[in-house]
């Protein structure tokens, strides 16, 4: 039918704009051009291009190119904490889930979110040690410092869940999700 038709032809450009502009985030941050595959091989192939480069583009959207540098160059270890999430409680939801809700709870500074996936975030915590890095106080740091020290704090809390799961975030479930 000529809604089918619509729908298949949406859905494919909705999937040309999404690579397009993940390449162009890749090209402006002078990210590693093997960004896409670093995202594929952290996930052990569990999660769909499409969700690695829109959960990714969430991440890297909006922000200053310094910023979107050092988050873009965490983007694989940020799978990783994900994939480890999905290992350790499958129940709380799939990879691309945990990956969306990283890349959100990231972006927004948000732990609430980033508690899907069981990291537990101290932001009042994360803040002071970015303003004693940066010989700051917490009242002058700007929103994309504080994104930046959520971003630090859930990288080190994903370092400790991936030891949880045993240093491999390999899972009997990834057959299924390949």
């Amino acid at each position: 039918t000529s809604k089918a038709i619509y729908e298949m032809g949406k859905q494919g450009a909705t999937v040309i704009q999404t690579g397009e502009s993940f390449d162009f985030l890749i090209k402006k941050l002078e990210l590693a051009p093997d960004l896409l595959d670093q995202l594929r091989e952290a996930s052990r192939g569990t999660v769909d291009d499409m969700t690695l480069m829109s959960g990714t583009a969430t991440l890297l959207a909006g922000v200053s190119d310094e910023l979107g540098k050092k988050i873009g160059e965490a983007t694989p270890r940020l799978m990783e904490i994900a994939k480890a999430a999905n290992k350790l409680n499958p129940a709380l939801g799939d990879t691309a889930f945990m990956y969306q809700s990283i890349a959100t709870g990231v972006k927004r500074a948000q732990p609430l979110i980033l508690d899907n996936l069981g990291l537990t975030i101290k932001v009042g915590d994360a803040n002071e040690e970015m303003a004693k890095s940066l010989g700051k106080s917490v009242e002058q740091l700007t929103a994309e410092e504080k994104a930046m020290a959520i971003l630090n704090a859930t990288l080190e809390a994903g370092d400790v869940m991936i030891d949880q799961v045993g240093g491999s975030v390999d899972a009997a479930t990834d057959s299924y999700a390949q």
